[in-house]
């Protein structure tokens, strides 16, 4: 199948650019961005043979549900949607991979290369829009005020006591308000894990918290594994991740998870007789999930909504040093440390 997809993309958008762009004068540069894309496609297609990308099902889903049209009508049209960036790609990733779980078996790798697959266009695209508004264009459109406006329209639409999209996006409307980042002074991964670690067991005041990351554990295989914690002695420890449970789900959906009460929700993967409440939170870099902070509590309704908002921004700056350090999600789990503090 490989070659296909790209050249999917590339007629989605020509298609797209002639109905909605004709007026611009500059073709080549819009002639350079179709090959472009179609390059990155291409490209993206290679690296991730023998993934659900690579499949003919993924094809026929993408092409018959003009899946790349919506994703073009949404960067084109911003005016025609009350939707932020990462509630869109979201959405549409789970109506990908739910409506593919009918036929094929779905890994959360699979979940996340379809998140990247998507996350390629919307970022590629945004570019290309970008380097086209003139200057004083590009101010308007990226007014705090129309920011928060949006966020605030996510706030509203989402409060579930199990499944809380809102905390996300009230953390990052906090955000707005630029601070500087916890790991500023971490140079290494082994500092960072060290330093975050110890963040997260500050504000949840739990013995049971843990950063877990995507890495390789065989040659052709990846998994969750958990590179820093501070697991009480008398409390089972483990590194990988069995597939079921509240932290696949997390990674796999990309939604924050906090349940007030294990014993209410089925997916809860009892690796601990004694916790009673547990929060799962994706790690994010560069818009890709990498991992989820992870934490227990032996109390009923433990978590408040000021540890999930100090957690979210945790997360976030976490993710940014990750990049910084040269984090690759496809890094062989020996080449990182694993920290444990007590």
């Amino acid at each position: 199948m490989s070659g296909l997809l790209s050249a999917l993309v590339t007629n989605a958008i020509s298609s797209c650019i002639d109905k909605k762009l004709t007026t611009w004068e500059e073709h080549h540069i819009t002639k350079k961005f179709i090959r472009d894309l179609e390059n990155w496609t291409y490209s993206f297609e290679k690296e991730n043979e023998g993934t659900v990308l690579s499949s003919d099902r993924f094809y026929e889903y993408i092409n018959n549900h003009r899946i790349i049209q919506q994703i073009f009508d949404f960067i084109f049209s911003p005016e025609s949607n009350s939707m932020v960036e990462e509630e869109f790609t979201s959405i549409l990733k789970n109506k990908i991979t739910t409506s593919m779980k009918e036929n094929i078996n779905i890994t959360p790798n699979d979940e996340a290369v379809i998140s990247r697959f998507i996350n390629l266009i919307v970022e590629k695209t945004k570019k290309f829009l970008s380097d086209k508004i003139p200057l004083e264009d590009k101010k308007s459109n990226y007014d705090i005020s129309q920011i928060s406006k949006k966020l605030d329209i996510l706030i509203n639409r989402f409060d579930s006591s199990e499944i809380i999209t809102k905390a996300a996006a009230v953390s990052l409307k906090d955000r707005l308000s630029s601070q500087p980042s916890f790991f500023n002074n971490c140079k290494n991964l082994k500092l960072l894990f060290k330093c975050a670690i110890e963040h997260i067991a500050n504000y949840t005041k739990t013995d049971y918290n843990q950063i877990i990351l995507m890495a390789r554990i065989k040659s052709h295989e990846t998994g969750l594994v958990v590179f820093a914690d501070n697991v009480s002695v008398w409390k089972q420890r483990y590194r990988l991740v069995v597939l079921d449970g509240l932290i696949s789900e997390s990674y796999a959906t990309d939604k924050i998870i906090v349940a007030q009460n294990i014993a209410n929700n089925k997916k809860y993967f009892n690796a601990v007789s004694e916790t009673k409440s547990e929060i799962v939170i994706p790690i994010k870099m560069n818009n890709n999930i990498v991992g989820v902070i992870n934490s227990e509590s032996e109390e009923l309704g433990y978590y408040s909504e000021e540890m999930i908002k100090n957690l979210c921004l945790l997360s976030k700056d976490f993710g940014a040093a990750l990049h910084e350090l040269n984090y690759k999600p496809n890094i062989s789990l020996n080449e990182l440390p694993y920290i444990h503090i007590k």
